[in-house]
């Protein structure tokens, strides 16, 4: 804010307090609140930037309101030039506070005048913030002072106002600005006389007090009249219109359907669908025309493609894609190459270990891009087999240069390795190979050899027979044969068992086996060739020890009164009986009683 407009807002402020105190003052009684408002600055002699102050002039700051003589002292009003103060006496009368050098000031010169908020009103209440100005005194010493009273009436202001010292002989001149839409009055009004020129007003030569009074009246309202034309696809609405002077008015542009507007006239500007003129001061025209809407701007980015010389990259170089619009490269690698690292926008996009064709999509290019391939020499590893077993990996193995592949040489079940050859040269029978920092091809072979488990043939003979061998080994898939040999009046029964299975044939009585694949049994049972009668009959025991226990291997069942257990299967059983017990049973000898 510059000083004219705070001298303006002090003055404000003070019309404000006046009619606070008005409104206080009419108050009766005790009841009237204690003065808690803070003074103002009306006006001050030499006003704010006065040019050709005399040089024996004081310094006279009017407040709106009783001073405080105590707080008024050449600290809180100080006179200074060159930011030094200037010796001098501060006093105060009333609304007025006066500070005067004690010599005459320097001719020419700039000096500042410094209110400081130690300056208090008669109630205590102290300046809010500090005030500064500046003057400049001519070369003359003035023979004597007179006031003029400068006020200003409402809609406009008077600068400086108040109280303002003049010397004698000389002329004075105010700064009188109407509001908005408001003239300063002519004449000015008051006692002194005076020129008024554009808001500037000088008085007279002063001889004694006297006053300048300033009235503004409301401008005259003045219509122009603004005529609105459209050429063809646009219309601008309204058509004409009148609009008082120094105001501004909007007419509605509306172009056809991809058609835009161009409009001129009456210095306004266009926004939209709307023309503002610029304040009108006389009949004007405004113009619109219209254009087709121009296709938008074709945005591109660029895209960089390279690969090194082990591959390709299509398209490549540098591609220019419209904005939005999607954009593929296909990476291809050379004959013994894979894809070793696709990067985009320097960083590596995710691709499988022996890629030889790859391709890239960027969607919705909206930036500029690059994408770079590199590509790696790889070696091929072939492996094969003789026999029963096998080599993983199997096949072909693509292996890239520089890095190490195994493999693993497995044999079939009941086989062996023979012997593993790697690139024709024989490592032995390893079940493991390694070839590291692969940088040629090579070749890995392998052959096994059949391992032949021996199995045990075990063969039981029950009743009166025997079988030869009762046991013996046998090679895996291999059949072994066993002879049967029933005692006389017995036969071999069938079927044999056990679990080796197989064939027997007569009249030679053999009996041969499936093929062999595991440990197994053969069971011959010999049956007597007759039926045995019925009849009660002696059983000779084999042999009597000399407990006269007998043995038989044989079932029995009692038929004379004491209880014997029977048995479903033949087995060598032993009881204590009398060598004339009568049984009936299936056995191997009888003696008729």
């Amino acid at each position: 804010m510059n000083d004219r407009k705070k001298i303006r807002a002090l003055l404000a402020g003070a019309l404000l307090l006046t009619a606070c105190l008005a409104i206080t003052c009419g108050r009766e009684g005790p009841e009237a609140p204690p003065d808690t408002v803070p003074p103002t600055i009306t006006s001050t002699s030499p006003y704010y930037n006065e040019q050709n102050v005399p040089l024996n002039a004081s310094v006279k700051v009017s407040f709106n309101e009783a001073m405080s003589s105590a707080s008024i002292s050449d600290k809180s009003l100080m006179l200074l030039q060159a930011n030094t103060g200037i010796a001098g006496t501060a006093s105060c009368n009333g609304e007025t506070a006066v500070f005067k050098p004690a010599v005459n000031l320097i001719a020419n010169t700039l000096y500042t005048v410094r209110v400081t908020i130690e300056v208090q009103d008669a109630a205590g209440n102290a300046l809010v913030v500090p005030y500064e100005y500046s003057f400049r005194t001519g070369t003359t010493v003035s023979t004597g002072t007179h006031t003029i009273k400068a006020s200003a009436g409402p809609n406009g202001s008077i600068i400086p106002s108040g109280q303002v010292s003049v010397d004698d002989g000389m002329g004075k001149t105010f700064t009188i600005t109407p509001d908005s839409k408001y003239h300063v009055v002519t004449p000015v009004g008051g006692t002194c006389g005076g020129t008024l020129s554009g808001t500037q007003y000088t008085t007279n030569a002063v001889s004694g007090d006297c006053t300048v009074i300033a009235s503004f009246a409301a401008n005259a309202v003045v219509e122009h009249t603004v005529t609105a034309t459209a050429g063809p696809n646009g219309t601008i609405e309204p058509g004409s219109a009148s609009v008082p002077d120094g105001q501004t008015y909007e007419f509605t542009v509306d172009p056809a359907t991809d058609y835009q507007s161009a409009v001129t006239g009456c210095d306004g500007s266009l926004s939209g669908l709307t023309y503002r003129t610029g304040p009108i001061t006389k009949p004007c025209e405004v113009v619109a025309s219209f254009t087709p809407v121009p296709p938008p701007p074709v945005i591109k980015h660029t895209i960089s493609a390279s690969a090194d010389g082990n591959g390709t990259i299509t398209p490549s170089g540098d591609i220019e894609v419209i904005h939005g619009v999607d954009q593929s490269f296909t990476i291809n690698a050379h004959d013994v190459f894979i894809i070793s690292e696709v990067k985009v926008d320097g960083k590596e996009v995710k691709i499988g270990r022996f890629e030889k064709t790859f391709t890239y999509t960027f969607r919705n290019v909206d930036e500029n891009h690059t994408i770079t391939a590199s590509f790696r020499r790889f070696w091929q590893i072939g492996s094969s087999t003789e026999g029963n077993g096998s080599i993983s990996p199997p096949g072909v193995v693509n292996v890239v240069e520089g890095e190490s592949q195994a493999f693993d040489v497995i044999p079939a079940p009941d086989n062996s390795i023979e012997v593993v050859l790697v690139d024709g040269n024989s490592v032995g029978p390893v079940p493991t190979y390694l070839f590291p920092n692969v940088t040629s091809n090579h070749s890995i072979w392998a052959r096994f050899q059949s391992i032949t488990p021996i199995y045990r043939v075990t063969a039981t003979a029950y009743g009166r027979g025997t079988v030869v061998p009762q046991s013996q080994p046998a090679e895996n898939g291999a059949q072994v044969q066993f002879t049967l040999a029933p005692v006389e009046g017995f036969h071999v029964a069938i079927p044999i068992g056990g679990t080796c299975g197989g064939t027997w044939a007569e009249p030679i009585l053999t009996y041969t086996t499936g093929p062999i694949t595991g440990d197994c049994t053969v069971e011959v049972n010999f049956e007597a060739d007759q039926p045995v009668p019925t009849d009660d009959f002696m059983i000779t025991p084999e042999r009597e020890d000399e407990e006269g226990t007998y043995y038989i291997n044989i079932p029995v069942v009692e038929q004379a009164g004491e209880s014997l257990t029977e048995l479903s299967t033949p087995q060598a059983l032993t009881w204590k009986i009398a060598p004339s017990r009568r049984l009936s049973a299936p056995i191997s000898r009888v003696d008729p009683i």
